[in-house]
């Protein structure tokens, strides 16, 4: 049984509630008189099931058998946010001005290049430098996990090993 916990909700591609929990997705699978039932999105892979009643989650059914991505689950989410905004505050003629989605994304990367250096592009695999915070990532808040395994070092065959600490497990 799961502590009562808030879920957050997405949109589908067809305009669909998915909840995001966790880090994973979910689509509605069914409803009973007391809850709704949530498949996750990964349909004949994985078998994961999430009990709803409102907003809340009541139980979690089964684990996960693939990795999660909170990147893309946080991504979701701010699309939703940033899609129903601009259904409930602006007229339809301002929705027509805005930039298009290919717009938007380069805006956001030169913002985020003013902000920091931008990594200059290496020449050759000699000169390559990852910098520390680009072989770790947080696939939950709080928790920092290392996906570079191993890198040969400076050379002209050079070896970099990315693995996250899930897909390493199930390798061996």
């Amino acid at each position: 049984m799961v502590h009562m916990s808030v879920v957050q909700f997405t949109l589908s591609q067809r305009g669909k509630r998915k909840i995001v929990f966790e880090g994973y997705f979910y689509v509605f699978d069914r409803a009973t008189d007391a809850k709704e039932v949530w498949r996750c999105e990964e349909r004949g892979r994985c078998k994961a099931r999430l009990h709803t009643v409102g907003d809340n989650v009541v139980r979690k059914v089964r684990s996960h058998c693939h990795e999660l991505s909170a990147a893309r689950a946080e991504a979701a989410v701010v699309a939703t946010r940033v899609m129903r905004r601009a259904e409930e505050t602006m007229e339809m003629t301002a929705q027509g001005a805005l930039p298009t989605l290919g717009a938007l994304k380069q805006m956001v990367r030169r913002q985020r290049n003013k902000l920091g250096t931008p990594l200059a592009a290496p020449t050759s695999l000699e000169t390559l430098i990852i910098p520390e915070e680009f072989t770790k990532y947080a696939p939950h808040h709080g928790e920092i996990v290392s996906f570079l395994l191993a890198d040969s070092g400076p050379s002209p065959q050079r070896i970099l090993i990315f693995v996250s600490q899930w897909k390493l497990a199930i390798s061996r």
